[in-house]
């Protein structure tokens, strides 16, 4: 199977799951501060200029719906793969690498 495309600029055809004013503060970690979304972004030039990763499918200009449906400390899946909390996620430019918990030290 392969890896999706993450890009910040690819259009999506769908409205955005996350803006820069519509959802809570991400969580931080000891090694930085980012999230990961299955779905578009807006206001991609103001997320650009945050001290925060952002890897989503694409960007925009659509406004969500902000129907504050959400979940904390739960799995997800998308693209073939199952973020777990607790699970190590390093993003870089380049792409995604998800560590299970327990792996790294």
């Amino acid at each position: 199977m392969k890896a999706p495309s993450w890009s910040s600029t690819a259009a999506a055809p769908c409205a955005p799951p996350w803006s820069a004013t519509s959802s809570p503060a991400p969580r931080r970690t000891t090694a930085g501060l980012g999230l990961v979304l299955h779905g578009a972004v807006r206001d991609s030039a103001t997320l650009a200029g945050l001290r925060l990763g952002i890897k989503a499918l694409g960007a925009i200009p659509r406004k969500s719906a902000k129907e504050g449906a959400g979940a904390v400390d739960v799995a997800v899946t998308f693209g073939g793969v199952t973020f777990r909390p607790g699970d190590v996620l390093h993003a870089d430019d380049d792409g995604i690498a998800l560590l299970p918990e327990g792996t790294v030290n």
